[in-house]
């Protein structure tokens, strides 16, 4: 939240001083954005993806409160084989309307609708995919987690394939729709290399890994600065003269810059003043008895 808080007060700022909306239509988004209120719209597009994230650590929740965090790996696999197949019979209506034509309304409902996102039933197998994957590497291959695993996958890729495609459709310059996905699946066999051979690249980078661990640091402020803090940086650069593309420059320069600022000075020091005030709130709530557990440090036994 800290970052959040941070960067959603910068992006405030710069729609602000850019005169982009008025001040009480601006305000209203700021206050949603500051507690991620699930319904759109934030002060930037981006938030949208948090509140999904809420809702899937609120479904842990759930599950740590029922004392049934031993079934987590079943229930992130639903929530990934059911997100997967519906993505997929999503596609496939698309480029065969007789198929599962019956229930193709409901379909679109689902993928246009926002309360379906927050249910993880159009992004959940991100989620799967994830969690299977650190199942896979870190606590053994079997039959189940593969098929599991693999069905995520599928639905995934299909996923990205059809944002693409429903993105290309949206602007007016030529874009290959199959790049995403390609992207993406890059971006995929990256994670797994780099848990597979995190302990190599440690030893390797020596003193670089204080500098690189501050640039994945960084990726998130960027994220949530990127497309505001931008898009009014090359809009009023290339106002005033500034050929596009120094103006695209420059402001990635700026977008980088802010990131590394949010990201090495003022998230952590709002943490740390933040950490007195939690730490008191975890005292009163670790008093009862129901949630004390929830407060403890020892990590739960894995499935």
């Amino acid at each position: 939240m800290p970052a959040v808080w941070i960067c959603a007060t910068i992006a405030f700022a710069v729609l602000l001083a850019g005169d982009f909306a008025p001040f009480k239509e601006l305000a209203r988004h700021y206050l949603k954005t500051l507690v991620l209120i699930p319904k759109y719209q934030w002060i930037d597009g981006v938030y949208w993806s948090l509140c999904v994230e809420i809702f899937f650590y609120g479904f842990i929740l759930g599950l740590l409160i029922a004392n049934r965090f031993c079934q987590l790996e079943l229930f992130i696999g639903v929530i990934g084989v059911v997100s997967a197949l519906v993505g997929i019979m999503f596609t496939v209506s698309l480029f065969g309307p007789t198929l599962f034509a019956s229930i193709r309304p409901i379909l679109e409902r689902i993928h246009y609708s926002w309360i379906p996102q927050l249910f993880l039933i159009e992004h959940g197998c991100l989620f799967a995919l994830g969690a299977y994957l650190w199942l896979l590497l870190f606590k053994g291959i079997s039959l189940r987690r593969l098929a599991i695993a693999s069905v995520c996958f599928v639905g995934g890729y299909i996923e990205t394939l059809w944002v693409a495609a429903d993105q290309a459709g949206r602007v007016v310059m030529p874009l290959q729709t199959m790049v995403p996905p390609v992207i993406w699946l890059i971006a995929v066999l990256l994670i797994i290399a780099s848990i597979a051979m995190n302990d190599r690249v440690y030893a390797w980078a020596g003193g670089l890994v204080g500098p690189i661990r501050m640039l994945g640091l960084m990726t998130y402020p960027l994220y949530l600065i990127h497309t505001t803090v931008g898009s009014a940086a090359v809009l009023i650069l290339h106002n005033r003269g500034v050929p596009r593309f120094l103006a695209l420059l420059i402001a990635m320069a700026i977008c980088l810059l802010a990131s590394w600022i949010v990201a090495a000075t003022l998230e952590p020091r709002l943490k740390q003043h933040l950490r007195p005030i939690l730490r008191a709130l975890e005292g009163r709530l670790g008093r009862g008895a129901r949630i004390a557990f929830l407060l403890q440090t020892t990590t739960p036994a894995a499935p």
